[in-house]
């Protein structure tokens, strides 16, 4: 009795020692071929955008390598669509997932050879496989070396279903394996994945755009005044001597009309001129014409030109024939405060074509074209009076109306 006990606390020894020894070796042997790889940290893929079935798509790929001491030759970067779990299926709809049909390889660091001609792409969606195959290049990298790709030409996925959230919010997923030797990511297939040196998975969305939109309403400010500035106003201009009156000995110029123009229109402005020449009763000063001409000292003459004195963003163009040269180089020589003395024409020339400024619409003085009216500009005219001997005595006058028009 005493050896049977014996023989049975045997048998128990036995099998506990046989179910310890069971134990160790459930994990010896599920272990795949990757369990060693090391862990890649600091995973991340940053997307340029992340709507969905965005085309021309920027990704950045970063993590640090966990293993050192070895080549880094091949890089596979795997998109599913339904888990980032390494050496197991792959989901992938033609059509909806991601697209790396025209994905080209922007940038490459952390390898030891970062020279991009020397990487192979593969890029047969949803497999994204970099290979080195410069024999000349077998540095091994450190532990902890940060490696960041970029690639671009990639399509976002644009699923019209999905597990993680509903469309166009849909998680999608990564995997990320590096190896030692660039067959190792040649030969990658997702439950085939050979001896990576390290792994990692990572997770991504596409998302929904948000549209904002807001109204800016038409604007034009045109402002044509002879004061200090458009607040102070004015409108009236004497043109000759303190008095008004003009000279035979020589010509009188007013500059103190101003016209400011600020819009936010893109397709262009014209600022046109109504009028006529100066005129008392039936008796006219004539009008100098649709040519610029200098001042004939003893001829009667009306006329004007004009130049833009400052703008911003806008480019504000004088129309010919009011568009001569030395049209800013005029000095004020008419009206209240002057002296008297005629002059301050210099060598500009001066025009007023009567068959255009008294047809409906008037002439062209100004205009900016499209893409260049938006913005703002300040426009001076100078205007000129001449008479002669002949002239019939009388008080003349005229009304010229100014017309600014943008387009939108």
């Amino acid at each position: 009795m005493r050896y049977l006990r014996k023989f049975e606390s045997k048998l128990i020894l036995l099998g506990v020692l046989s179910l310890l020894m069971f134990g160790i070796l459930i994990p010896i042997l599920s272990r795949n071929a990757y369990a060693t790889a090391g862990l890649l940290t600091s995973r991340s893929i940053e997307m340029s955008s992340s709507v969905a079935n965005q085309t021309a798509v920027q990704y950045t790929i970063s993590f640090k390598t966990a293993t050192g001491g070895v080549p880094l030759e091949g890089i596979v970067v795997d998109f599913c669509d339904d888990t980032p779990l390494i050496n197991t299926s792959c989901s992938y709809t033609s059509g909806k997932s991601i697209n790396l049909t025209s994905v080209a390889l922007s940038s490459i660091a952390g390898p030891s050879d970062t020279t991009l001609a020397h990487w192979i792409v593969g890029n047969t969606s949803p497999l994204l496989v970099l290979s080195n195959q410069n024999a000349a290049d077998q540095t091994n990298v450190s532990a902890g070396t940060q490696v960041t790709i970029i690639i671009t030409g990639v399509q976002n996925p644009n699923y019209s279903a999905c597990s993680g959230g509903t469309p166009p919010n849909c998680s999608f997923y990564a995997r990320i394996l590096t190896y030692a030797a660039y067959s190792g990511a040649t030969s990658y297939a997702p439950t085939t994945i050979g001896t990576p040196t390290d792994e990692g998975g990572i997770a991504l969305s596409t998302n929904q755009a948000i549209t904002v939109t807001s109204k800016v309403q038409e604007q034009l400010t045109f402002c044509v005044y002879t004061g200090a500035n458009c607040a102070a106003g004015g409108g009236s201009v004497i043109l000759g001597d303190t008095q008004g009156v003009l000279y035979t000995s020589g010509p009188f110029v007013d500059k103190s009309t101003t016209y400011t123009i600020s819009t936010n229109a893109i397709n262009g402005l014209t600022v046109r001129m109504l009028g006529n020449t100066l005129t008392s009763g039936s008796n006219t000063i004539n009008a100098i014409g649709g040519t610029a001409a200098s001042s004939a000292t003893g001829t009667s003459q009306f006329g004007l030109c004009s130049y833009v004195s400052a703008s911003t963003a806008m480019t504000l163009t004088i129309t010919s024939p009011y568009n001569n040269a030395a049209c800013n180089t005029t000095t004020q020589s008419a009206g209240p405060g002057q002296t008297g003395t005629p002059g301050g024409n210099g060598t500009a020339q001066f025009a007023f074509d009567t068959t255009q400024t008294t047809t409906t619409y008037g002439a062209s003085l100004a205009s900016a074209s499209a893409g260049s009216s938006a913005g703002s500009a300040t426009g001076v005219i100078a205007m000129i009076g001449n008479t002669s001997v002949t002239q019939q005595a009388g008080l003349y006058s005229t009304t010229l109306t100014f017309v600014c028009t943008a387009t939108y």
